[in-house]
């Protein structure tokens, strides 16, 4: 390679690699944005199937690693030949390519009292009856604690249903399970966050453990000396008997269409009397 393309070489490297880092940090923000996505999609998929059949099971994977990697490559090939009267001959190539991968690492939910948790979340969303098996409003006070407020965290009504030529244009996020859609408008958008959190809640944190209190129990022989002393964490009754609840009062089951029903103009009408 001579001079001139060396030099070339460099500039072309240079360039390249002085970007590269610009890139790398639009594919990182770029990425972390498709976080909140995945999980939105995947709750909203979930919806769509509890309304086929409300007696579905659910799925959720949370998002463990990351990476966005970047990698430019810059090649020059060729020189140009100079003769004796200044005429260049020959040619030269410059080539540069660039690489961009971003993927994440999924970890599925497989714990089976997380998953009827979660079966139980989506029932109560959509408003169906279940199989009579699981008392959903129980196991979800038991998880939550005193912390449970099915208003906030199992809201009702901010979302359609229907088949795909009923997806009105202005859908921010669409599920589907089979030929059932499930969609939400800007006006859904807060209890679809609130509920999103919900189900992540269940897919991360340990159940509401009550507090407890410190029990003492001393054994002692026909003497009266003391031979044994056991210690233990004893739960406060007390606590656990104020979280327990009740279903509460809540919407109706969300309409499964989004029609649009026109009214008649008034009009006046004629009636002749009876002769």
């Amino acid at each position: 390679m001579t001079r001139l393309a060396q030099i070339l070489y460099v500039l072309v490297v240079g360039c390249l690699s002085g970007c590269t880092h610009v890139q790398l940090r639009r594919s990182t923000i770029s990425q972390e944005g498709t976080l909140s996505e995945l999980q939105i999609i995947q709750v909203l998929d979930n919806v769509a199937a509890f309304c086929d059949n409300d007696a579905a099971l659910p799925f959720f994977a949370l998002s463990s690693t990351g990476s966005a990697q970047v990698s430019d490559q810059g090649n020059a090939s060729g020189a140009p030949n100079w003769n004796v009267a200044g005429m260049a001959s020959g040619g030269f190539n410059l080539g540069a390519n660039r690489t961009v991968t971003e993927q994440w690492g999924l970890v599925p939910v497989l714990d089976p009292h997380k998953l009827r948790l979660m079966r139980c979340a989506y029932q109560c969303v959509v408003g169906g009856d279940g199989d009579g098996c699981d008392d959903c409003w129980t196991e979800l006070s038991h998880f939550y604690g005193p912390d449970f407020n099915p208003v906030c965290q199992l809201p009702r009504g901010w979302f359609c249903f229907g088949s795909k030529r009923e997806i009105p244009k202005d859908a921010c996020y669409v599920g589907r399970h089979c030929n059932t859609y499930a969609w939400v408008t800007h006006d859904g958008m807060p209890d679809l966050a609130r509920f999103t959190m919900t189900i992540l809640e269940i897919a991360v944190t340990a159940p509401y453990a009550p507090p407890t209190h410190t029990e003492t129990e001393k054994q002692y022989d026909a003497e009266g000396r003391l031979i044994k002393e056991i210690t233990r964490q004893v739960p406060d009754t007390s606590a656990i008997a104020a979280h327990q609840m009740v279903a509460p009062n809540v919407p109706p089951r969300p309409a499964p269409r989004q029609t649009f029903v026109p009214m008649a103009p008034p009009s006046i009408q004629f009636f002749p009397a009876p002769r």
